[in-house]
């Protein structure tokens, strides 16, 4: 393995189990001098913490070292189309504290973002913590995001977002690593860590104000050249006269998601909640998978008051 510094280290500590230095240079292959050296900033960091000592073979026992979870923070935000979701999490991707309001996404990039921003610092005060201890944001959007800048790009629900440098809004303020994709394509990778982590294909589909879904081929997710693979709810539905006659009244030929009420029709109103409670719970995981390398959405009839 690569063990050209403290993060190789770390990445070994980050399953939990703790270990010696005697058990960290016999998976590295380095001298123990070397490991020490490089356990120093992890340990002032707080990154890695000593852990009661191991069974003793005879002489004082070793002293072990496991990752500590809680040392920082990573700030998660799921933007829907009409809600959204903040949360704190630990290092491990444990959700310490969230909220979830009333919020258009048509409200414009400079108020969601606003927004966003309030309840981060509400929630470090809720915690006690500084803003210090906050190390990266991920960020979910509804539509189309340029992976490589985080910029959405086209995004058809999303009036005043094309182009907007969403990660620079945000590092104006916590000044860290700010990594924003689609929000489905954040679930999708949350669902396969967490439920299907042997699965190397799956497609991820989500339906509620509009329809998406996050396509992981050959174990990696597949992004698309313009950022839209698995915008499913766009494509145009050829049986559009008949399908419109079940459930809606809308001309052929719409993008599928034109096909469903808003809310959804009674026959599926039931599921919406309770499938939209667990979506920021698949949502987390896949924010924090993209921040080491750098949703509750509760059905209200509360006014968005954000731009009104």
């Amino acid at each position: 393995m690569d063990n050209g510094g403290p993060g190789e280290l770390l990445q070994i500590l980050r399953d939990g189990q703790p270990r010696t230095r005697a058990d960290l240079a016999g998976t590295t292959g380095l001298g123990r001098a070397a490991v020490s050296s490089r356990l120093e900033p992890l340990l002032k960091l707080e990154l890695v913490v000593p852990v009661s000592g191991a069974p003793s073979t005879g002489g004082r026992p070793s002293a072990r070292l496991a990752f500590n979870p809680g040392a920082k923070l990573v700030a998660a935000a799921d933007v829907g189309a009409t809600h959204a979701t903040v949360a704190l999490t630990d290092l491990s991707g444990t959700i310490l504290v969230e909220t979830t309001e009333r919020l258009e996404i048509s409200c414009g990039p400079e108020a969601v973002l606003d927004w966003l921003l309030t309840m981060v610092k509400g929630h470090l005060q809720v915690l006690a913590r500084p803003t210090a201890d906050v190390i990266a944001v991920g960020i979910g959007l509804p539509g189309p995001v340029e992976h490589s800048t985080g910029k959405p790009t086209s995004p058809p629900i999303m009036p005043g977002w094309d182009g907007f440098d969403v990660p620079a809004y945000i590092q104006q303020t916590l000044g860290v690593p700010v990594l924003v994709d689609n929000d489905v394509n954040l679930m999708a990778l949350g669902e396969r860590a967490t439920r299907w982590p042997n699965e190397e294909n799956m497609i991820f589909l989500k339906v509620a104000t509009g329809i998406g879904s996050g396509v992981v081929s050959g174990g990696e997710l597949q992004r698309g050249a313009a950022g839209v693979a698995g915008d499913v709810g766009h494509i145009a539905v050829s049986r559009g006269q008949e399908f419109s006659a079940a459930v809606a009244r809308v001309p052929a030929w719409k993008p599928l998601q034109a096909h469903l009420p808003s809310p959804l029709n009674s026959a599926t109103a039931g599921l919406r909640q309770p499938l939209e409670a667990m979506s920021f719970r698949w949502f987390v995981p896949g924010i924090w998978l993209l921040s080491k390398r750098s949703a509750k959405r509760a059905a209200t009839s509360e006014k968005c008051s954000t731009c009104a």
